[in-house]
């Protein structure tokens, strides 16, 4: 995987950002020194030459164009993306300024950095001035940088159980509220489905079912050591009906929690 590193002498200005799609693409870019445009292909496979350099580039993939020569985009198919491009001075250095990959491939279009690219192509369209814009460009580039770096590392720094620990840390301080699943997914910036995905594959576990075992672990920990009542303990947990609070804890313990106390008590006596 190609990358560009490079060092940022100036400010962005973005000049443009929009979604496109069309039956058969094709355009032709003349060079232009300080022009860096990111591109999300979205639908479609895509045939780049740049210079000497060829590549096809499939759907779900992020391009990032420096247009110091002249470079040729077509696509024989339906082509869909969404692009950002901004004017800004730069150099390619070999140690020092920001690393990203030429090309960025992702599993679906369910993943953390899509978003963040559509709020910032919004905002453009409905206020081209508005500072944010700039911020969420930084945001945009300062991500994929990590998750490219991640890769190379072998790391998970941005990639799936970084994504995890930080949902579970959410969850559990945050457990004594009435908790759902996309507020978990909104505190990291990615979408319900695709933390729904990471979860499942990396724990085993869907979130709500962690929540639960969370809530229920409390719940044990305040009843049997602490002296409260179910409902009592419950409320502590986000859970205001001491009934659905039986009711989850035979289903994740297997026993009835006066079962439980029973038992811990005759253990105790012997």
């Amino acid at each position: 995987m190609d990358e560009i590193q490079l060092s940022f002498q100036s400010m962005p200005r973005v000049i443009y950002a929009h979604r496109y799609d069309t039956d058969r693409y094709k355009i032709h870019k003349k060079p232009n020194p300080v022009l860096i445009e990111i591109t999300y292909i979205l639908a479609g496979n895509s045939h780049i030459r740049k210079g000497k350099e060829e590549m096809t580039v499939p759907a779900n993939s992020v391009i990032v164009s420096l247009y110091d020569e002249e470079s040729d985009f077509t696509s024989p198919d339906y082509h869909r993306h969404t692009t950002v491009g901004f004017l800004i001075d730069y150099k390619r250095t070999s140690s020092g300024g920001i690393i990203l990959p030429w090309i960025y491939r992702f599993e679906t279009s369910d993943n953390p950095l899509l978003p963040i690219l559509e709020q910032l192509v919004l905002l453009f369209n409905m206020n081209p001035g508005d500072p944010r814009v700039t911020a969420m460009l930084f945001e945009l580039i300062g991500k994929l940088s990590c998750l490219y770096q991640s890769d190379l590392r072998g790391e998970q720094a941005f990639g799936k159980e970084w994504y995890v620990s930080r949902a579970q840390k959410y969850i559990i301080d945050n457990i004594a509220k009435p908790l759902r699943v996309t507020d978990v997914a909104e505190s990291l910036d990615i979408s319900t489905g695709y933390l729904s995905h990471l979860f499942s594959e990396v724990t085993g576990q869907t979130v709500t079912q962690y929540i639960n075992t969370v809530r229920i672990k409390q719940v044990e920990e305040l009843v049997i050591s602490y002296g409260m009542d179910l409902k009592q303990a419950g409320e502590q947990v986000g859970l205001s009906d001491p009934s659905y609070v039986s009711r989850l804890f035979k289903r994740i313990r297997g026993c009835s929690i006066s079962d439980l106390r029973h038992a811990r008590r005759k253990i105790g006596d012997e």
